[in-house]
């Protein structure tokens, strides 16, 4: 399930003090349940696995159906994937500062709108059944435990979606 993960954001810009690294981790999920903002259920032990809740770092689930870059990930740098194993070349550079040539370029406008409004779709698709199965006894005692309850899918499902509708509408700015 595991393919990849990249760093991205202010440790690929400054490397002074960070408060949070901030990575994507690339799952061979559906799409569909790997939505901008969610937190899929199926990954909940990937979690504890990877440590993720005990330091400092800001985990993004991206579907490996996608690009792993979005409107937040920009330009990121892969640290590991499951056909290569860690990109040692990539984190001596990102140690030294000069991880710039390791990094994924920057996709043209049209290939990122048309990905933007396609992520809209399905963050708007994620929302509808959140709100459709809320209620559901099953559905409530499958997202209740370990960080994860019906509200916090909710509001995961809800602020992945209202960003995607801003994102898409500043596209027409």
């Amino acid at each position: 399930m595991l393919v990849a993960a990249y760093a991205f954001g202010q440790i690929l810009e400054d490397a002074g003090d960070l408060d949070v690294v901030q990575v994507a981790i690339v799952l061979d999920l559906p799409a569909a349940q790997l939505t901008w903002g969610a937190q899929p259920a199926a990954c909940r032990w990937l979690r504890y696995v990877l440590d993720l809740g005990r330091n400092p770092v800001s985990a993004r689930w991206r579907p490996a159906a996608w690009p792993v870059w979005n409107h937040r990930i920009q330009r990121p740098l892969r640290l590991w994937s499951a056909a290569d194993g860690i990109d040692s070349a990539a984190l001596d550079a990102l140690s030294r500062g000069k991880a710039e040539s390791f990094r994924l370029p920057s996709p043209p406008h049209e290939e990122r709108a048309e990905q933007y409004r396609l992520e809209l779709t399905a963050c708007r698709d994620h929302l509808r059944t959140v709100r459709d199965h809320y209620w559901d006894r099953d559905w409530r005692r499958e997202h209740h435990g370990d960080g994860d309850y019906p509200d916090q899918q909710l509001w995961s499902a809800t602020d992945g979606y209202l960003e995607m509708v801003d994102v898409v509408h500043s596209l027409a700015d």
